[in-house]
């Protein structure tokens, strides 16, 4: 006969936890991993294009910023399983920013400008500080309370 797990143990599941699912399961990185490749091809599109289309902020160096924020936030998500997934998504989103800046010297009507790379940069960080705490505020939320954990374990303690 099956034993069922005691019903102190079984909890529903609460928003913080299909928040939790969203954000780190497999699935949802492959979702992000999609979201920073759309993210990337947009933007590589109207970095390169004659005249970019579509809206655009008061100041150019506003969108690089958010652009770049979108981009680590998606990237940590995507990376976060990876070892120093920090390092590797300001690395590749670096590059990604000066690759489009050189290849902007070759664009008629537009050229290549060190502080959009330096807006890229700003962007990264923010990304990368807002997806950062995302993160540690749900896996905070997620942890349980150490009231939990001492009626799980039957009240023992160490002292």
């Amino acid at each position: 006969m099956p034993v069922s797990p005691a019903p102190e143990l079984h909890r529903p599941r609460t928003v913080s936890d299909h928040v939790r699912v969203a954000l780190f399961s497999s699935p949802a990185r492959r979702g992000w991993a999609v979201a920073m490749a759309v993210t990337a091809a947009v933007v590589a599109v109207k970095a390169l294009s004659v005249s970019p289309p579509g809206p655009a902020f008061a100041w150019d160096k506003i969108n690089h910023v958010a652009a770049f924020t979108a981009l680590a936030f998606c990237g940590l998500f995507t990376f976060r399983a990876t070892a120093r997934p920090h390092f590797w998504v300001s690395f590749i989103l670096l590059a990604f920013g000066v690759a489009i800046e050189l290849a902007q010297l070759y664009v008629p009507g537009r050229w290549g400008d060190v502080e959009d790379v330096v807006a890229d940069a700003v962007g990264i960080v923010l990304g990368l500080m807002l997806a950062h705490r995302v993160a540690h505020w749900m896996d905070r939320r997620h942890r349980p309370r150490r009231e939990e954990i001492m009626a799980r374990s039957g009240g023992a303690t160490r002292h």
